[in-house]
């Protein structure tokens, strides 16, 4: 059921939504220090890099999480559902968590307060912005002010308070982060290895802890789905659905297998793989050799991961693959242009390993 509302909203959305350049003037909220950006639309309003505790991924025979993304003990997520989160990065994912709370304890107040903040704080982001983005952040604004004036007026509808939330949630993301890359992003990008982890150990003992950090993943990829487009979209958007659906069986009682989990396991990991390969190419053409050498150790980490979770379908060949291109990526930020031609062949690797598990996998 969940689904369903959940692409009723993505529909409303996606005539106003466009991938446009834009700038932010919002403020983010801060989870820990930040690093040094790269490229970012306004120094206060990076989302910031997770705090830093334990991962379980070395014990698993796994890819080590990195140090600046092992734990996230600021976590905060906007409970639409049950197992439908979207991850708060922001001052409007913020009063949107702060909406979606209140709404479930029916208190009309906060509710209708929180989302007009939320309203409020799309509208402030769209100074300096084309005229298509402003609209696609205006649209979803007037949204929430409708359903809070609603909402005092005493009518609690389930299903239009959920549509505005997951509107609001998708062009803030797409329409103020999509075109952002820098390094204080690059912080989330093994979130979904640490919940996969602890979904996996929760699995035989609590199914339903086990659904809340399947649901965990899923808003992640979703985030990023969001941000993305082309063929990364798609496949971030198929592995959100088969995320979607492992969280909704493990919650409701139903039995899920190892194979199932194992292949959603893979899958996830082969979208982001394939994502953060284009978001390196896209910032390799441009020379911005930090923001590449970043995003290719991301695809190279979740290709790793890809391999891990094969099963069979990986071969020795992998291993070598994922090394070369670990190595590859310790050069690209000091690469010159005079390496460019043998950095592109390289990196072709990547990709190759990725449809060549793709087609003995089975994936579409």
């Amino acid at each position: 059921m969940y689904q369903r509302k959940l692409s009723v909203g993505i529909l409303v959305l996606s005539a106003a939504v466009c991938g446009c350049e834009k700038k932010d003037t919002n403020e983010a909220t801060p989870p820990a220090p930040a690093t040094t950006a790269t490229v970012t639309p306004k120094a206060s309003a990076k989302p910031e890099p997770p705090a830093v505790t334990a991962s379980a991924s070395a014990s698993a025979g796994q890819p080590e999480a990195t140090p600046a993304a092992k734990a996230d003990s600021t976590e905060r997520f906007i409970e639409v559902q049950d197992v439908l989160l979207y991850r708060v990065v922001d001052k409007v994912g913020e009063h949107l968590a702060t909406a979606t709370n209140a709404f479930k304890g029916q208190d009309k107040t906060m509710t209708a307060n929180a989302l007009e903040l939320a309203a409020k704080a799309l509208t402030n982001e769209t100074a300096g912005m084309s005229p298509e983005v402003r609209a696609s952040l205006q649209k979803p604004a007037d949204e929430l002010e409708r359903v809070a004036k609603d909402i005092r007026g005493g009518k609690f509808d389930k299903k239009e308070f959920e549509t505005a939330v997951t509107n609001a949630y998708a062009a803030d993301i797409h329409g103020r982060w999509g075109e952002v890359v820098d390094t204080t992003w690059y912080a989330y990008y093994d979130q979904p290895q640490l919940h996969f982890d602890k979904a996996q150990q929760e699995l035989a003992k609590d199914p339903k802890a086990a659904a809340i950090e399947v649901a965990k993943v899923a808003s992640y990829v979703r985030m990023e789905m969001f941000r993305a487009s082309g063929q990364s979209k798609d496949r971030l958007a198929s592995a959100v659905k088969e995320l979607d659906q492992m969280a909704t069986e493990l919650y409701t009682g139903k039995s899920v297998s190892k194979s199932q989990f194992e292949n959603a396991y893979y899958d996830t990991a082969d979208a982001l793989s394939y994502y953060h390969y284009e978001n390196f190419m896209r910032a390799y053409d441009k020379k911005e050799n930090e923001i590449a050498s970043r995003e290719f150790h991301a695809s190279v980490k979740h290709l790793e991961l890809a391999v891990a979770h094969a099963g069979q379908t990986a071969d020795s060949d992998a291993a070598k693959v994922v090394k070369d291109a670990k190595d590859l990526g310790d050069k690209l930020e000091h690469a010159t242009e005079a390496d460019a031609a043998t950095i592109k062949k390289k990196a072709e690797a990547v990709t190759q390993l990725l449809d060549k598990l793709r087609k003995k996998h089975g994936s579409k």
